[in-house]
């Protein structure tokens, strides 16, 4: 049974804002689930509707064993960290840490319980009931320091615990929001962009510990970002959403080497993955031409029906091949970054933009005309019109489709 099971949910603002449309997924125990998608994408309306922070129009939210999608946000047990922090300023770490237990009643839950059972039975039944001894004010605040210090020392804040987040940096105060998190015994934690008010050093550490830590605990994590390098280093899955719509699920390695769409295979890559206008050659059916060059596939699919179709070639910058032979191209600038070589060249039939990437030595001038050829083990073919991928090296089926 999956954590969290989001069944056709759809989502609108107003008679014409869609922010969800028809969207589904499940998220399994213990996964760090990551959807990414650009700004008004809907990725945070679809966490808040999990949260029951935002009403859904038409479908289901099951966590667990239970379907949630009317349950009012303190019923769900879920646990949220939002991109602002929204810590209380007038609280020290130590009480934003614990709020959370304390806020949800937990002390005065116990209390209420010992009471009801009567003295005698107290110890007995608590145990059952609540997974305690002996249940008393003590007893209970002992817990919850307990738990605050556990968690603080996991994130190494236990020295801040006194401090008032004015009195800590940006990156401390995100971990105090992690925490806040972290200390419920939540179904399903959400993180909203967390790390996205941190500096690139820092953001990139956490990412490490925030990963680590999860797998550590085994929690069920659905994190939003826009950040493509976020999504590809921390999710076992990614979910890309654009639009409302839930475009494609899967392993990063599988969402960036076989996108479904043109809009996944431009929205994962940095730099972006080359999109080259081509046409299905007029004599071969199995031929595709790009920048005044045909190109023939091997296997010899058939591309037949895309004729008088217009076509797009994706080509990742490493998969960029300079060549005896190829479509001709004038090189306009050559950059390296550490060991990176980046080269920025134009097709000189179309004026289309070619970045080709490489660690190896590169012996090339600005204004200096080239041929290149994509690495044809690594090709994705798009047809304009519906942005669907309809050919690639990369599958094991190598038939076009209609």
């Amino acid at each position: 049974m999956p954590a969290l099971s989001i069944q056709n949910v759809r989502k609108k603002f107003g008679n014409k804002v869609t922010a969800l449309d028809d969207v589904s997924l499940d998220v399994d125990s213990g996964e760090f689930f990551v959807l990414l998608g650009p700004s008004g994408s809907g990725k945070t309306t679809l966490i808040r509707c999990v949260a029951g922070l935002e009403t859904v129009d038409s479908g289901k939210i099951i966590i667990g064993d239970r379907v949630v999608t009317d349950f009012p946000p303190g019923e769900r047990n879920v646990a949220m960290v939002f991109q602002n922090y929204a810590l209380y300023p007038f609280l020290s770490v130590y009480d934003n840490l614990s709020f959370p237990l304390r806020a949800r009643g937990r002390l005065s839950k116990l209390l209420k319980a010992q009471s009801s059972v009567g003295t005698a039975q107290s110890t007995s039944k608590l145990s059952s009931m609540l997974g305690y001894g002996p249940v008393n004010r003590q007893t209970l605040k002992k817990d919850i320091d307990d738990r605050v210090h556990t968690v603080a020392k996991m994130l190494q804040i236990n020295d801040l615990l006194d401090r008032k987040p004015g009195e800590i940096s940006g990156g401390q105060r995100q971990r105090v929001a992690l925490g806040r998190a972290l200390i419920r015994d939540a179904s399903v934690y959400l993180m909203d962009e967390p790390l996205s008010n941190l500096d690139a050093k820092l953001r990139s550490s956490t990412r490490v510990e925030l990963k680590n830590l999860q797998k550590t605990l085994g929690i069920t994590i659905v994190y939003v970002t826009h950040d493509q390098i976020e999504a590809m280093t921390m999710g076992d899955r990614i979910g890309v959403i654009n639009k409302g719509k839930l475009i494609q699920m899967g392993e990063p390695h599988d969402v960036y080497n076989l996108p479904e769409d043109l809009f996944v295979a431009s929205f994962l890559g940095d730099p972006p993955i080359n999109i080259i206008e081509a046409k299905v050659s007029q004599d071969d059916a199995s031929s595709i031409e790009f920048g005044g060059y045909k190109l023939t596939i091997p296997g010899k699919p058939s591309f037949t029906s895309f004729r008088g179709s217009k076509l797009k070639m994706g080509v990742r910058p490493e998969d960029v091949l300079i060549s005896d032979v190829g479509a001709s191209a004038v090189v306009r600038l050559v950059r390296s970054i550490g060991r990176t070589n980046y080269v920025s060249m134009a097709l000189t039939e179309t004026q289309e933009s070619v970045t080709k990437v490489t660690t190896e030595e590169v012996n090339l001038k600005d204004g200096q005309t080239v041929k290149v050829l994509p690495n044809i083990s690594a090709l994705d073919i798009f047809e304009s019109e519906t942005q669907k991928l309809v050919w690639s090296s990369k599958k094991k089926s190598h038939s076009a489709r209609n």
